[in-house]
């Protein structure tokens, strides 16, 4: 159980370090929810490569 929710946790951080780079590079609203989803994914793909865990959810 504590690991899904460390899962739940990093995948809001890798959404928010998104959200706050495009903030910074004041991207309009559509741009920021694009950004944060990309880095959210990136950063679970890159769990998930890191673990050995089955193909990514995306493929």
């Amino acid at each position: 159980m504590l690991v899904y929710w460390l899962d739940i946790v990093g995948t809001a951080v890798f959404a928010i370090s998104g959200v706050l780079l495009a903030g910074k590079l004041r991207m309009d609203p559509f741009g920021v929810l694009v950004l944060g989803v990309v880095t959210a994914v990136g950063g679970g793909t890159i769990r998930d490569m890191a673990l050995d865990h089955g193909p990514v959810f995306w493929v």
